[in-house]
């Protein structure tokens, strides 16, 4: 009895982490949602999945943000492409998409 509740137990967990992986890699940024509240929102799916003891890393979230992006940030992702894997931290990736959000801003004024 013990083993098959186990096994349930570990199968659901095991479900939803394959759920969890999934919404990460297609989550898509919202039209009219700010590109800080979509950057979080990503963020705390890969600590979610962290937290059921998935592996995340950060590359991982940083190319899920990418992933999610609307047409309109098309440029930036050319600009972003051009830099070494290396380089792309999600820190690095979410201050330039902030800076790019207020630029567009800026010239919608």
């Amino acid at each position: 009895m013990s083993s098959t509740v186990q096994g349930v137990f570990q199968s659901k967990s095991l479900m939803n982490k394959m759920h969890a992986r999934r919404e990460l890699s297609t989550v898509a940024r919202n039209v009219g949602e700010g590109m800080l509240g979509y950057i979080n929102r990503e963020r705390t799916l890969g600590e979610y999945l962290k937290a059921m003891g998935g592996e995340v890393m950060e590359m991982e979230v940083a190319m899920s943000v990418f992933n999610g992006l609307i047409s309109k940030n098309e440029n930036l992702l050319v600009a972003l492409d051009a830099k070494c894997e290396g380089e792309l931290s999600l820190y690095f990736v979410k201050s330039r998409l902030r800076q790019e959000e207020r630029r567009q801003a800026e010239h919608r004024r």
